[in-house]
């Protein structure tokens, strides 16, 4: 554990113990063995730090909560439903291209697989193989737009490139 932070109300620990995606809701044991805590999140930058919830605020939340009626978020619902019409279409072309800056376009090989897509980052890996193999790509995007004058600098300095920067 590398500290602690607060958080709605909640105290959560950092850790830079490894927490694979989707394992949120899972379990954090002690070395002996015994459960004490939730992962919730994690944040990646330049180094991996890991969030979970002590197991004392974990039963906290779950008892101000547990009475609750679902709720059904619509628009949350339809943000899956195109990661997952995303993700389908990927696979089915074995080709994943992305609709927004950065605009580019990806290639699986075949033998590969989409296992992961969003607006920032996209993840294949080598299916049907014993010890696969994975790719992960991030994209940033850059809030600043290239005016002319850079452009016929480029132009000037460059000749052919400043057109494929453009592009981009």
């Amino acid at each position: 554990m590398s500290g602690v932070e607060k958080r709605n109300n909640y105290t959560y620990f950092k850790t830079d113990t490894d927490f694979d995606s989707g394992s949120s809701g899972g379990t954090v044991l002690n070395e002996a063995g015994e459960f004490i805590g939730i992962p919730t999140y994690i944040r990646s930058n330049n180094e991996t730090v890991g969030y979970f919830l002590d197991l004392s605020n974990a039963r906290t939340w779950i008892d101000e909560h547990l009475k609750q009626a679902p709720q059904n978020d619509s628009a949350t619902i339809q943000l899956l439903k195109n990661d997952l019409y995303r993700l389908s279409k990927a696979n089915a072309d074995l080709t994943y291209t992305q609709d927004h800056y950065p605009y580019f376009k990806a290639n699986a090989p075949e033998g590969w697989k989409f296992l992961y897509i969003r607006n920032d980052r996209f993840i294949l890996y080598e299916k049907n193989v014993s010890d696969p193999v994975g790719v992960a790509v991030f994209t940033l995007e850059n809030p600043y737009e290239v005016d002319e004058g850079v452009m016929d600098e480029l132009n000037r300095k460059f000749g052919r490139l400043a057109p494929a920067l453009h592009r981009l």
